[in-house]
């Protein structure tokens, strides 16, 4: 069994982050799963250094790649998306099939106006990107993305979407939930857990609901 993490729009080697990261990928190794694979986009540092700005389709593409790989080695996997990288698991569940998906967890999926505020509209935002989250970001991280709230009313797949957020977060509010399930409506395949007290938008020590949230209880 494999895990594809898809990251938000900050660099997962970057001190913000990176314990996170460490902390899913020990709790992977604890329930079998052989490889735990992280990805990092053009725009994050740790990859591409001041060169290139964060492009949602881009980092599609990137994680496209990999997954059909796993799918052509007959290899079953589980994704795993927070933050700005939920919208890029919802681009590969409405444009593509996959036999050997497992389970799909979403957390703290930001409303599209949240990202214009944190890409184009807020420069304060945009410096504490670059300075403190390992990124950069310009109005093309923003345009690139396709709004989530429009990903997951399109969504009518088979695959079941787990989606969960912090009752602290900042960027994924639980408002932000309730207005999906409000506007979105009921389907199938689609299940909002209920916002994890004392936690925000990162997670870096260990929870038990949230760690039950990724893998399954």
């Amino acid at each position: 069994m494999k895990l594809f993490i898809v990251p938000g729009g900050g660099d997962p080697e970057s001190d913000l982050y990176k314990q996170g990261f460490e902390l899913i990928k020990h709790e992977a190794a604890k329930r079998g799963f052989e490889n735990v694979h992280v990805f990092k986009f053009p725009g994050h540092f740790s990859l591409t250094g001041d060169k290139e700005y964060l492009n949602q389709q881009v980092a599609k593409d990137i994680v496209l790649k990999e997954v059909l790989k796993a799918e052509s080695e007959r290899i079953p996997y589980n994704l795993f998306g927070r933050s700005y990288g939920c919208g890029i698991i919802m681009e590969l569940l409405l444009n593509n099939k996959f036999t050997y998906l497992n389970r799909v967890v979403l957390w703290g999926p930001s409303p599209i106006v949240n990202i214009y505020r944190v890409t184009v509209f807020e420069k304060a935002a945009i410096e504490i990107a670059k300075k403190e989250k390992g990124c950069f970001v310009n109005e093309e991280s923003y345009t690139s993305c396709n709004p989530f709230e429009i990903q997951l009313l399109k969504y009518e797949g088979p695959q079941k979407i787990i989606i969960g957020t912090g009752k602290l977060d900042k960027h994924s509010k639980p408002v932000f939930i309730d207005f999906l399930k409000a506007y979105v409506g009921e389907k199938e395949s689609v299940f909002f857990e209920k916002p994890i007290d004392d936690v925000g938008h990162e997670i870096t020590s260990y929870n038990e609901q949230y760690i039950n949230l990724i893998f399954g209880k």
